[in-house]
């Protein structure tokens, strides 16, 4: 038998507005992100929380690796310095 969406809850929705606010540090994002998908019953796969891209995926901060170069160059990460990109 199928499994149909169920109404989501407002703590739910309340999460993937955090999630997807930009306004909200990175951190308190992923954390966000991450409760919505524990929430929802989903399997734990690594997405980007930004693109939602799955390859490249840098676990420690849970973004890929393009959206992780990025904010590295413009100082969101604060500490890193560039290797090799």
């Amino acid at each position: 038998m199928r499994n149909f969406p169920t109404v989501a809850a407002p703590s739910q929705l309340l999460l993937k507005a955090v999630a997807a606010c930009q306004l909200i540090p990175p951190e308190y994002r992923v954390f966000a992100y991450r409760a919505v998908t524990f929430m929802a019953g989903h399997k734990q796969k690594m997405d980007c929380y930004v693109t939602g891209r799955h390859r490249g995926y840098v676990s420690a901060y849970a973004v890929s690796r393009l959206i992780f170069k990025a904010y590295a160059m413009h100082g969101i990460y604060p500490g890193l310095k560039k290797f090799v990109w």
